[in-house]
C-alpha cells in the first residue's frame, strides 16, 4: 500500500499561493466510506467539514446511495466537478478543464450531460489509492481548498 499521508504543494501563479495538504488521506477516505454506509450526502458533508475541507455538496439527509458525491467550487473558483462514490467504483464527473487535468493519466472518458458544465465522466475501482489520486490532483488544481483555522 503506499504512503496515505499526503504531503502535496500548490504550485503559485498570479491568482494562487502555495498551501499544503496536510491530512491523512487513508483516515479521510475510510471515513467517507463509513459515512457513504449512511447514505446521505449530509454524513459526507460533515466529514469533509470535520478534516477541514471546504465542500458545497448539498447536505441532504434523504437515503440514496446511487447519488453520493463530493462537489467543491472552492471559494467559487467555478469548478464543478464531483467524485461521486458507489460501492465498486469512483466516478470523476468533469468540466473541461479538469478532464485536461486527467489526460495524461485517464485514457476512457465518458461523455455525460447532467444539464451543468459537468461533461465528461471517468470510472476508477473504489480504492484508497484511486481516491487520493483524484483528490490531490483536485488540491492540486485550486479545486478543493481546506477551510481557514481559527
Amino acid at each position: 500500500m503506499s504512503n496515505s499521508k499526503s504531503n502535496a504543494t500548490k504550485k503559485s501563479n498570479a491568482t494562487k499561493t502555495n498551501t499544503t495538504l496536510s491530512i491523512n488521506i487513508e483516515k479521510l477516505y475510510n471515513e467517507l466510506m463509513v459515512a457513504c454506509g449512511t447514505s446521505t450526502k449530509l454524513a459526507l458533508v460533515t466529514t469533509m467539514q470535520k478534516n477541514s475541507i471546504q465542500c458545497v455538496t448539498s447536505p441532504t439527509t434523504t437515503p440514496n446511495s446511487s447519488d453520493l458525491y463530493l462537489q467543491f467550487n472552492a471559494n467559487k473558483c467555478g469548478d464543478v466537478s464531483r467524485i461521486q462514490f458507489k460501492k465498486t467504483k469512483i466516478s470523476v464527473w468533469c468540466t473541461a478543464n479538469v478532464v485536461d487535468l486527467f489526460k495524461n493519466d485517464i485514457k476512457v472518458f465518458d461523455t455525460v450531460n447532467d444539464g451543468s458544465a459537468r461533461k465528461n465522466r471517468f470510472d476508477l475501482p473504489n480504492t484508497v489509492d484511486n481516491f487520493k489520486f483524484v483528490f490531490e490532483k483536485f488540491f492540486n488544481n485550486g479545486i478543493v481548498k481546506m477551510l481557514p483555522t481559527t
